[in-house]
Order: structure tokens, then sequence, then C-alpha cells
């Protein structure tokens, strides 16, 4: 064939693409909630750019602004301004132990002052990691910190690690190779070992409200990179105030 036909062949592709990208597609329900009575939709936007939430930072969590304010003014104040921490001779902690039910935000809390503060983020669970996952990290830490990257620690359920593998972290937290953080349900002054408690600034988190849940959905569906902001999705206050019942607290339900 020639190269007219060729172009031609191209012109037509574009032109049906095009057709298509301007029709919505069927509605889909998020959740099955016609039990509740309510009117939740889902269509496609025809939008082809995504534009970047306005939100960043703490302000991206719904509720937990008692800790949102302590992890501001105690951590990140003195990571993004060191010279006025020296002045004041304020020391950011080495190590954190953040308290309280499950899916209130305590990984996502976590995972923002790692990247507000540049750092590298690295997450363990205390049940199916050990002494050599622990290792490896503190190795690529090591190296980060050579070139003045820091490295925080997430380690989830870390009540449930025993004493020897707490004890082999106490350097790394002491000397600085990482910024350690713990994630736990359960009450760490009964359930975790005093050398690690003795290390850490403790941060108590309460369980989310009602209107903490019905605040994430809506931050959920405006979110246009991580929720469903490039959807036409539409939940009444009915739907959005069940949901939040059901939760129990917990945003991930």
């Amino acid at each position: 064939c020639d190269a007219a036909e060729v172009m031609r062949d191209l012109l037509m592709i574009r032109a049906a693409e095009n057709a298509a990208a301007t029709v919505d597609t069927p509605g889909l329900l998020v959740h099955d909630i016609s039990k509740l009575g309510a009117v939740t939709s889902v269509k496609r936007r025809t939008t082809s750019k995504k534009k970047k939430s306005k939100e960043g930072g703490f302000s991206e969590v719904a509720g937990l602004e008692n800790v949102k304010q302590l992890l501001s003014d105690e951590v990140l104040f003195v990571l993004k301004n060191p010279d006025k921490a020296e002045k004041y001779r304020l020391k950011a902690p080495n190590g954190m132990l953040f308290y309280g039910p499950p899916g209130c935000g305590k990984t996502t809390l976590a995972s923002i002052i790692a990247s507000m503060t540049g750092s590298a983020f690295e997450k363990l669970n205390a049940v199916t990691s050990g002494v050599a996952d622990v290792r490896k990290v503190l190795k690529d830490a090591e190296e980060r910190r050579r070139y003045g990257r820091a490295t925080y620690l997430l380690l989830d359920e870390c009540h449930r690690w025993s004493k020897a593998q707490s004890d082999s972290i106490l350097p790394a937290i002491e000397k600085g190779t990482i910024r350690f953080i713990g994630s736990t349900t359960e009450n760490p002054m009964i359930a975790m070992t005093p050398a690690i408690v003795s290390r850490c600034r403790l941060f108590r988190f309460e369980p989310l409200s009602e209107s903490d849940v019905i605040e994430a959905i809506h931050r959920a569906i405006r979110d246009e990179e991580r929720g469903f902001g490039l959807q036409y999705v539409s939940i009444d206050d009915e739907a959005a105030r069940r949901i939040a019942q059901a939760a129990s607290g917990d945003v991930r339900s």
C-alpha cells in the first residue's frame, strides 16, 4: 500500500478513538448499597488530563487534628528548619510509636512524614519479617545516609516482635541510621520491650469519628489522582452516613 492509504487509515483510527472518548460509559456502582436507599452512580469523565490535588501533607488525612499538630511541631518543623532547630536546641525523635486502633491513619501519616522531609520510606510487617529483612533495610539506609538522605522505617504490628528482633534495631535508632516508626494497636508500654519504648516518642491515635469517615469518603470522591475525581461519582448524605456507621472508625472498611 502507498503512503496515502496508510495516512488515510491512521486518520480513520484517530477519528474513531476521538468519537469513542466522547461517549460516557454506563453507570457503575462503587458499592452495592441499594439496600440503604442510597443513590450512588459512577460515570467516566471525558477529561483527558489529570489535575493534581491542591491539598498536600497532613491536610490529606481526615481527623487526627491533635496528632497532626504534634507531629508538625515536634517532627516536621525541626526537620524542615534545621537552623532554627539548632538555635532553639530542638531535636526530632529518631524513634516514634504510633499507638491506636486499626484504620485510623497511622501508616498514612508515617508515609507523609517521609515524603515531606524528602526521606526514603521502608515498610516491614513484624509478623512476616525477621532480622534478615531488617539488616537489608539498615544496609540500604546506611548507603543513603552517606549521600545525605534519611530513611524512615515503618514497622507495622511492632508489638509482635520478640526481644531479639527489637534489640537488632536499637543501635540503628541510636546512631540515626534510620528514623523508626512503630505502628501498633496494642499499648506499647505493656506489649513492647522497654528498650524500644524508652527510645521512642509515643503518639496516641484516637478512633476516627463518623464525621471524619464521611470527610474521607468525600475526599476520595474528589481526588483525581488516587480516587474517583476523574469520574462522575455521586453519593447522597444518607449513604455516606450509613457507610461511616458501618466502618466503626476504620476508614478502610
